[in-house]
């Protein structure tokens, strides 16, 4: 079905194709074989980049090189949270990552020919805070060399800099690696 859809849209003139899949195992940092399997698939049928979600932890960036064309395509197999009620207290396995998030950006060029590719990825680190008493999340994005003072109130500022800090530093972590192969390869 995948495959004839990509077709489809194609004929209707795509020039990008992106797969938002509801994927892999909750709270595990890493893709599992089902994720792996289906993201090949995706790649082998022409889908130019997938960003995934259902694990509640961000998962790493892998690129996919199909076996039936030779194109490449970019995979964020978990996005993590962005807004939720998780946190790092939750007795789950991996809990501290349910409060990291990743917002997934891709650059496409249009080419004279008329073709389109991706050609540069980068992952944005959030992170997710939410008020004890109240039903209220605070979604901060962690820029490097950015001031994060404006971003958290002053309770607790000390502590919430370095929740936000550590979080940065495990979600670069996990995405570094194949953001880093797939920009060198779309040089």
């Amino acid at each position: 079905t995948l495959k004839r859809d990509v077709e489809v849209l194609r004929e209707q003139g795509a020039d990008i194709i992106a797969v938002y899949p509801h994927w892999g195992t909750e709270y595990m940092i890493e893709w599992d074989f089902w994720q792996d399997l289906n993201a090949q698939l995706m790649c082998d049928a022409g889908v130019d980049v997938i960003v995934g979600s259902h694990p509640h932890v961000v998962q790493p960036v892998k690129v996919y090189t199909s076996e039936v064309s030779g194109k490449t395509t970019v995979c964020l197999h978990s996005m993590g949270n962005f807004v939720s009620s998780m946190n790092a207290e939750h007795e789950k396995e991996n809990a501290a990552y349910t409060e990291d998030g990743a917002l997934f950006e891709y650059t496409v060029e249009k080419y004279e020919d008329g073709t389109a590719a991706v050609v540069h990825a980068d992952v944005l680190p959030t992170w997710v805070k939410r008020k004890r008493q109240e039903r209220e999340f605070i979604v901060i994005p962690l820029e490097k060399d950015v001031d994060w003072k404006e971003r958290f109130d002053t309770v607790n500022y000390s502590t919430r800099v370095s929740s936000g800090f550590q979080s940065r530093q495990r979600t670069r972590k996990l995405v570094a690696e194949g953001l880093k192969e797939f920009n060198r390869l779309h040089k």
